[in-house]
C-alpha cells in the first residue's frame, strides 16, 4: 500500500475554508500571485501588475485557475451557490472544469488551457497540466482498504506532471515527482518519482488497412 503524498493526509477542506473574512482574502490573493508568477515563468516573464492583468484576460488556464481560488473563498463566507455559478461560467468562457470541492494546492499552472476537467481530487504543490487533461472519479468506486484511506477521487502529490490527453481517476494516490505521459489512463497507485507512459504508435504498411477504411 503507498503512503500518501506528503501533505495529502489532510481532512477535507483546506485552510481556505476555514478562514474567514479578510483573511481568507488576503490568503487567496497570494495564491493567485503565485499561480500567476508559475505560469510567467513558463513563458519567460515576470511578475507585474499589467501583466496579471492581461493574463487573467487573455489566458484560459490562468482565469479558470483564479476563478477557482476565488471560489473557495466565496465557500468559506458559506456562498455555495455564489462559488458554482463562478466556476459554471468558467467552465462556459474557457473550456476548463474546475470541481469547487477539489483541494489544489500552491503554485498551480495550467499550461494549455483547453478541454480540462479537474473533479473533487486533492492536487498537491507545484502540479503542471496541459490540455486534454481528465482527473476525477471513477463511477464512485471508493477506496476502503484502510480507514485513512477511504476516498473516492485521485489524491495527486507535490511536482507532479499531467501531460497532455491524460486521464487519472479513482481513488488513486500518485506520488510525488511523478510524470504522467500524453494519453495515459491511470486508474492504479502510481509511486513516487515515477513515469507512466503508454506505447508507442506503431507503423503499419498503408496497403494492411485495406478492406478497414476507405483509402
Amino acid at each position: 500500500m503507498l503512503r500518501l503524498p506528503e501533505g495529502m493526509a489532510r481532512k477535507p477542506g483546506g485552510e481556505l475554508r476555514k478562514a474567514g473574512g479578510r483573511e481568507a482574502i488576503a490568503e487567496c490573493i497570494g495564491l493567485i500571485k503565485e499561480d500567476a508568477k508559475e505560469k510567467l515563468e513558463y513563458l519567460g516573464l515576470g511578475l507585474g501588475p499589467f501583466r496579471l492583468a492581461a493574463l487573467y484576460l487573455l489566458d484560459a488556464g490562468f482565469c479558470a485557475v483564479a476563478n477557482y481560488r476565488i471560489s473557495q473563498v466565496l465557500l468559506s463566507r458559506g456562498h455555495r451557490f455564489a462559488a458554482r455559478l463562478l466556476m459554471k461560467l468558467t467552465e462556459r468562457a474557457t473550456t476548463i472544469t474546475i470541481s469547487i470541492e477539489a483541494r489544489i494546492g500552491r503554485r498551480f499552472c495550467i499550461l494549455h488551457g483547453h478541454n480540462i476537467v479537474i473533479g473533487g481530487a486533492e492536487i498537491g504543490d507545484d502540479c503542471h497540466v496541459m490540455h486534454g487533461v481528465t482527473v476525477g472519479g471513477n463511477f464512485g468506486k471508493r477506496r476502503t482498504e484502510e480507514s485513512e484511506l477511504e476516498f473516492t477521487k485521485p489524491r495527486i502529490g507535490n511536482n507532479v506532471f499531467l501531460a497532455a490527453g491524460c486521464a487519472v481517476i479513482g481513488p488513486v494516490v500518485i506520488g510525488d515527482g511523478v510524470i504522467v505521459g500524453a494519453n495515459s489512463v491511470v486508474s492504479f497507485d502510481v509511486p513516487a518519482n515515477s513515469v507512466v507512459r503508454v506505447e508507442k504508435a506503431a507503423i503499419m504498411p498503408r496497403d494492411s488497412m485495406k478492406g478497414r477504411f476507405r483509402l
